[in-house]
């Protein structure tokens, strides 16, 4: 049989656990916000920048020539 000084002990602790618990999902949701919200950016950057060179007709030819 537990003494009422380890029951409030054990009480204690398993509050203090779930606070921790909390803050963790709640730092998780925001690390999943903020990477979701660098994805979105990253491919409004993408579709300023335009198609991907491939895509793109070729480059006409440098006007110099760099053979002597």
């Amino acid at each position: 049989m537990m003494i009422p000084f380890q029951r409030d002990t054990l009480l204690e602790m398993a509050a203090e656990l779930e606070a921790r618990a909390d803050k963790a999902a709640s730092e998780m949701l925001a690390h999943k916000r903020r990477m979701l919200q660098l994805r979105q950016r990253a491919a409004v950057l993408r579709e300023l920048a335009g198609a991907p060179e491939s895509d793109q007709a070729p480059l006409a030819p440098f006007p110099f020539s760099t053979t002597l």
